[in-house]
């Protein structure tokens, strides 16, 4: 799982995933990127059971799989955004 999120792109599409649904074509307007890229980072994320979709007539429709994955996605957030200096954890280990 940790693999699959060390990706930006992924990243991104998780990110904004986060709050809504989003068909592929939306992703790729988003993220300024081509619907087959968008689709494959998408289908590794399906299999790494973090996003789902729903067909809505010839659409699939993107969403996260659960709260799960928004809890992960926000504590890496939170923890690339303190700060560089604080090593008082290494400190313990």
């Amino acid at each position: 799982m940790f693999r699959v999120l060390g990706n930006s792109t992924r990243m991104s599409i998780v990110g904004a995933l986060i709050d809504r649904e989003l068909s592929v074509g939306d992703l790729a307007h988003l993220l300024n990127m081509s619907s087959s890229a968008i689709s494959h980072q998408l289908s590794i994320l399906n299999r790494a059971r973090l996003v789902k979709f729903r067909r809505e007539g010839k659409w699939a429709i993107y969403s996260l799989k659960d709260c799960h994955v928004k809890e992960i996605f926000d504590i890496g957030l939170q923890h690339t955004a303190e700060e560089k200096g604080d090593n008082s954890d290494e400190e313990n280990i």
